[in-house]
């Protein structure tokens, strides 16, 4: 196979995702069908769900603003809402389905990685003069082979597919079926009742070491940043003790509002991130913790942003909904259980 490269604005004109005018409460909703892709690198983008007309369908799109803004490429199939600092590619020719897209996805990843950030901010001039190397047609100097693309995803896609099938055969997991009391926790409509964070949460601002003063992958302690993707984790390193933050607690990436779950203790980038420790220590378990993740970031996620991030003093006036059991108390059980049998159905 030949290969040539390509200038991607060759292929590609690249402008800004059409985006309505709105706050984020105005703009996302609970009961939302259509996918809106903001600057996030997590979840294909995808930061919630509106009402609201599509704007866009079935086209590459990347955040020119974020930590991680190498990691924000996607291609988003079907229709979808555009956000603000999310930049769409717009093919030239329509040969560009979805499994080309796909390919050339991966390639800009690797192009860019470890390139941009904050600072130095990944924009659509650079991205199209990106120079790109695609297989082109036997015999010729130019012709892109599209077909060898849709065939290299299929392949990929193929071998997916036999390795998870030889990994659930293996782990007994190939012919089974969700129990009936997972079936019903995933069923049940439970009642939610709105707390204020700091009631259930002790909050504290995390310690502080600055990447200029670590040396990447030198121990086993996560080192976390509020970039998004791998859980937070940008590298692991050794430090001393004062500088490890407890873990087994919720963490908030303080300028960008990236939340997760951090089992082990680890070292922080930045004293504006939080971590929140539940004041119950009986419930400071994962499957709690995870569900309670998955809320916070409903309710904080369309709050906080990069222009107005949260903080510790601002969270004392926050609240998130949490399910309630029939004495009126918060529901620790079924968010435990609802979480494991999220994770039994994904098998």
């Amino acid at each position: 196979m030949n290969y040539k490269s390509f200038k991607v604005k060759e292929l590609f004109d690249i402008h800004p995702t059409k985006a309505y005018k709105l706050t984020n409460p105005q703009l996302f909703c609970d009961n939302g069908k259509v996918p809106v892709v903001t600057n996030t690198s997590e979840n294909y983008g995808r930061s919630g769900y509106s009402n609201l007309e599509p704007t866009e369908h079935d086209i590459i799109t990347f955040s020119d603003t974020g930590t991680k803004s190498p990691e924000s490429f996607f291609f988003q199939e079907g229709e979808f809402i555009g956000y603000a600092h999310v930049q769409g590619m717009y093919p030239y020719s329509n040969k560009w389905g979805k499994k080309q897209l796909l390919y050339l996805t991966t390639i800009l990843r690797k192009k860019t990685l470890g390139l941009y950030d904050y600072s130095t901010k990944m924009t659509r001039e650079i991205i199209s003069n990106l120079k790109v190397e695609l297989p082109i047609i036997d015999g010729t100097t130019d012709e892109i082979d599209f077909d060898y693309m849709d065939a290299y995803i299929s392949e990929l896609e193929q071998e997916h597919i036999n390795e998870l099938d030889t990994y659930l055969k293996s782990s007994g997991l190939d012919n089974c079926e969700l129990p009936d009391d997972d079936k019903k926790i995933l069923n049940i409509k439970k009642k939610y009742k709105e707390y204020k964070i700091i009631d259930i949460f002790k909050v504290v601002n995390t310690h502080s070491i600055l990447q200029s003063q670590i040396t990447k992958n030198s121990g086993k302690i996560p080192y976390l940043t509020a970039a998004e993707g791998n859980n937070a984790v940008s590298t692991y390193i050794s430090c001393d003790k004062e500088w490890i933050d407890e873990g087994n607690c919720i963490f908030i990436g303080g300028k960008t509002m990236t939340i997760t779950y951090q089992e082990k203790d680890f070292c922080s980038n930045d004293s504006h991130n939080l971590a929140l420790y539940l004041k119950d220590t009986s419930k400071r378990e994962k499957y709690i913790q995870c569900f309670i993740v998955s809320a916070l970031r409903k309710t904080l996620g369309i709050k906080y942003y990069w222009g107005d991030s949260i903080s510790k003093k601002k969270i004392q006036s926050d609240t998130v909904f949490l399910p309630v059991n029939e004495k009126d108390e918060i529901d620790y059980d079924y968010m435990d259980k609802y979480i494991k049998a999220i994770e039994k159905s994904y098998y």
